[in-house]
Protein backbone atom coordinates (compact mmCIF):
# COMPACT_ATOMS: atom_id res chain seq x y z
CA UNK A 1 0.00 0.00 0.00
CA UNK A 2 2.88 2.19 0.77
CA UNK A 3 4.57 1.65 -2.33
CA UNK A 4 0.87 2.31 -4.30
CA UNK A 5 0.46 5.39 -2.26
CA UNK A 6 4.22 6.78 -2.99
CA UNK A 7 3.36 6.25 -7.12
CA UNK A 8 0.54 7.63 -6.87
CA UNK A 9 1.98 11.10 -4.87
CA UNK A 10 4.38 11.63 -7.01
CA UNK A 11 2.58 12.02 -10.17
CA UNK A 12 3.93 8.68 -11.60
CA UNK A 13 2.03 7.08 -14.18
CA UNK A 14 -1.06 5.23 -13.10
CA UNK A 15 -0.22 2.03 -15.25
CA UNK A 16 2.79 1.90 -12.76
CA UNK A 17 0.82 1.92 -9.46
CA UNK A 18 -1.73 -0.59 -11.22
CA UNK A 19 1.01 -2.99 -11.02
CA UNK A 20 1.47 -2.95 -7.93
CA UNK A 21 -2.76 -4.10 -6.89
CA UNK A 22 -2.55 -7.01 -5.48
CA UNK A 23 -5.82 -8.77 -4.03
CA UNK A 24 -6.52 -9.01 -0.60
CA UNK A 25 -9.34 -11.21 0.25
CA UNK A 26 -8.91 -10.45 4.05
CA UNK A 27 -9.38 -6.55 4.02
CA UNK A 28 -11.23 -5.74 0.68
CA UNK A 29 -11.61 -2.23 1.66
CA UNK A 30 -7.72 -2.19 1.50
CA UNK A 31 -7.85 -3.05 -1.53
CA UNK A 32 -10.80 -1.21 -2.72
CA UNK A 33 -8.21 1.72 -1.75
CA UNK A 34 -5.61 1.03 -3.62
CA UNK A 35 -7.85 0.67 -6.52
CA UNK A 36 -9.60 3.94 -5.90
CA UNK A 37 -5.96 5.43 -5.62
CA UNK A 38 -4.84 4.45 -8.71
CA UNK A 39 -8.24 5.11 -10.82
CA UNK A 40 -7.94 8.64 -9.27
CA UNK A 41 -4.21 8.72 -10.81
CA UNK A 42 -5.59 7.61 -13.90
CA UNK A 43 -8.22 10.37 -13.99
CA UNK A 44 -10.63 7.72 -14.13
CA UNK A 45 -13.25 9.51 -11.84
CA UNK A 46 -16.37 7.32 -11.79
CA UNK A 47 -14.23 4.28 -10.79
CA UNK A 48 -12.42 5.98 -8.12
CA UNK A 49 -15.64 7.23 -6.28
CA UNK A 50 -17.53 3.82 -6.22
CA UNK A 51 -14.27 2.26 -4.99
CA UNK A 52 -13.48 5.04 -2.38
CA UNK A 53 -17.03 4.80 -1.52
CA UNK A 54 -16.71 1.28 -0.87
CA UNK A 55 -13.89 1.76 1.12
CA UNK A 56 -15.35 4.51 3.50
CA UNK A 57 -18.61 2.68 3.96
CA UNK A 58 -17.18 -0.18 5.30
CA UNK A 59 -17.20 -0.10 9.15
CA UNK A 60 -15.08 -3.29 8.81
CA UNK A 61 -11.89 -0.98 7.13
CA UNK A 62 -10.96 0.62 10.57
CA UNK A 63 -10.04 4.78 10.81
CA UNK A 64 -6.76 4.73 9.01
CA UNK A 65 -8.04 3.14 5.57
CA UNK A 66 -11.52 5.10 6.23
CA UNK A 67 -9.80 8.58 6.71
CA UNK A 68 -7.46 8.23 3.66
CA UNK A 69 -10.60 6.98 1.53
CA UNK A 70 -11.80 10.39 2.65
CA UNK A 71 -9.17 12.51 1.77
CA UNK A 72 -8.98 10.91 -2.12
CA UNK A 73 -12.83 11.87 -2.31
CA UNK A 74 -12.76 15.03 -1.02
CA UNK A 75 -9.50 15.29 -3.93
CA UNK A 76 -12.50 13.98 -6.61
CA UNK A 77 -15.08 16.47 -5.03
CA UNK A 78 -12.73 19.32 -5.39
CA UNK A 79 -11.79 18.43 -9.27
CA UNK A 80 -15.72 18.13 -9.87
CA UNK A 81 -16.32 21.62 -8.58
CA UNK A 82 -18.23 20.81 -5.37
CA UNK A 83 -16.55 22.24 -2.71
CA UNK A 84 -19.19 21.10 0.16
CA UNK A 85 -18.53 17.69 -0.96
CA UNK A 86 -14.56 18.01 -0.41
CA UNK A 87 -15.16 20.02 2.64
CA UNK A 88 -17.23 17.29 4.22
CA UNK A 89 -14.81 14.48 2.79
CA UNK A 90 -12.02 16.46 4.82
CA UNK A 91 -14.02 16.71 8.03
CA UNK A 92 -14.79 12.96 7.80
CA UNK A 93 -11.00 12.02 7.70
CA UNK A 94 -10.10 14.20 10.43
CA UNK A 95 -12.96 12.78 12.08
CA UNK A 96 -11.62 9.46 12.24
CA UNK A 97 -7.81 10.05 11.69
CA UNK A 98 -5.78 9.62 15.56
CA UNK A 99 -4.97 13.10 17.22
CA UNK A 100 -1.46 12.92 16.06
CA UNK A 101 -1.95 12.65 12.77
CA UNK A 102 -0.68 15.88 11.71
CA UNK A 103 0.04 14.62 8.09
CA UNK A 104 -3.79 14.95 7.67
CA UNK A 105 -4.00 18.43 9.46
CA UNK A 106 -1.17 20.48 7.56
CA UNK A 107 1.26 19.60 10.34
CA UNK A 108 4.74 18.74 10.11
CA UNK A 109 6.05 15.14 11.81
CA UNK A 110 4.74 14.78 15.31
CA UNK A 111 6.19 16.90 17.82
CA UNK A 112 7.08 19.87 15.29
CA UNK A 113 6.34 23.52 15.70
CA UNK A 114 2.11 24.29 14.67
CA UNK A 115 2.00 26.07 11.81
CA UNK A 116 1.97 29.42 10.80
CA UNK A 117 -1.02 31.21 12.36
CA UNK A 118 -1.82 28.01 14.23
CA UNK A 119 -1.54 28.20 18.19
CA UNK A 120 -1.46 24.20 18.08
CA UNK A 121 -5.56 24.31 18.63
Amino acid sequence: MVRIAAVVELGRPADEARALVVGAPGAPALAWLAEGMVAWRGDQRDEAARLLARAIDDVRAGSVVRAIAHVYAARLAEAAGDGKGAASHRAAAVALAAPDATWLRGGGSPGSPPPAGDAGT
